[in-house]
């Protein structure tokens, strides 16, 4: 009986031991976060890394450094907690932090992938508008644009290729750099087009090719003659006949067309009036027509170019223009002559002769009833 009693106390007494200290872990375990969260710590670093890698050069920098301040804040608490003793450690303040800074960087993603939905769209009308205009400063004109025009054009599209590459990886802020500096080239060949094409604009210019236009006309109507006007905006050449145009030809022109020729090797066809000295089949460029350039108005402008330095001691005048065949289609390509296909320049060359008038102007404003 009296070990009953003893047995008996022994587990009263124990049983009354346990509760308090089960209840007390009970209490502590429901009071506090006792373990760190280094699962979401590390959720929220590689968070961080992807959010800074959006960052596209700053330009949501200050809601990124938001963002990072509040993880700092919450890796203090970490820290702090962390060197406390084990039974008042407790996490819960840090927690809230974390999942503080986890919603806000969620929410950043979210408007950084709306934006770069945004600006992805944007990108892709930024290059299919380069592209079109690129066409377009090619297609200025009747004929092909000047070397200088071509060669900004060149690299247009070699920044926008790299900007089409660039994008197709990914990668959205290279591409539109690349694309700026294509959009940077194609306003320096628009510049260089606009302001070759001004002066077929010039208004002593137009007076000019008009007054010689006009002449080789009412030459041709008195004389009965043919005769041969050149226009290098239209790239045509039509033959005239008692005043009228006859015929009419497309015509390939010098690689600088758009300028006046000045001097040997500038690749620019000349303008002014000038006269067959003979016909002959070329081996290179089939039927052809010699001209007289440099004659005596273009000697004595090429030596007052000299005189006054804005040509050099060098330089020559150059000469062998003619107007000839193997024409291309939509190509400027010769050296300054004239060229056209091969049957219309069969068509031309019979009905041609020696000391024939040829009008080469920039183009004509004097009215287009003697065309018809």
């Amino acid at each position: 009986m009296t070990g009953f009693r003893i047995g008996g106390w022994v587990a009263l007494c124990a049983v009354m031991l346990a509760v308090p200290a089960w209840l007390a872990g009970e209490l502590w375990a429901l009071a506090a976060l006792r373990h760190r969260p280094w699962q979401l710590e590390s959720l929220l670093e590689i968070q961080g890394r992807r959010i800074r890698a959006a960052d596209h050069g700053g330009i949501r920098s200050q809601e990124v450094e938001a963002i990072e301040a509040r993880l700092r804040e919450a890796r203090l608490c970490l820290a702090t907690a962390e060197v406390s003793w084990v039974l008042s450690r407790d996490y819960t303040p840090c927690l809230r932090s974390l999942l503080a800074a986890k919603l806000d960087g969620f929410s950043l993603e979210l408007r950084q992938h709306l934006r770069d939905g945004e600006s992805r769209a944007r990108l892709g009308i930024l290059l299919a508008t380069l592209e079109r205009e690129g066409r377009a400063l090619l297609r200025a004109g009747n004929g092909s644009p000047p070397a200088a025009v071509r060669a900004a054009a060149r690299r247009k599209e070699s920044y926008l290729e790299e900007a089409r590459q660039l994008r197709t990886m990914g990668h959205d802020q290279a591409a539109l750099q690349a694309a700026l500096r294509a959009q940077l080239s194609l306003r320096a060949g628009t510049d260089i087009r606009d302001e070759a094409l001004a002066r077929f604009m010039d208004q002593e210019l137009l007076a000019l090719w008009n007054r010689q236009v006009g002449d080789v006309l009412a030459w041709s109507r008195k004389s009965g003659l043919a005769a041969v006007i050149v226009d290098k905006l239209e790239h045509r050449c039509y033959l005239i006949e008692r005043g009228r145009a006859q015929k009419s030809y497309t015509v390939n022109l010098g690689r600088n067309w758009y300028e006046d020729k000045l001097r040997e090797n500038d690749a620019a066809t000349p303008e002014g009036v000038y006269r067959v000295t003979r016909k002959f089949i070329s081996p290179r460029f089939g039927y052809a027509l010699p001209v007289d350039y440099p004659n005596a108005e273009d000697r004595r402008r090429f030596a007052s170019l000299k005189k006054d330095g804005r040509l050099p001691g060098n330089a020559r005048i150059g000469g062998l223009i003619e107007i000839h065949g193997r024409g291309r289609p939509d190509e400027d390509w010769t050296d300054g002559c004239v060229a056209l296909e091969d049957g219309d320049m069969k068509d031309l060359y019979l009905k041609a002769y020696s000391g024939m008038p040829v009008v080469i102007i920039g183009t004509t404003s004097a009215g287009a009833t003697w065309k018809k």
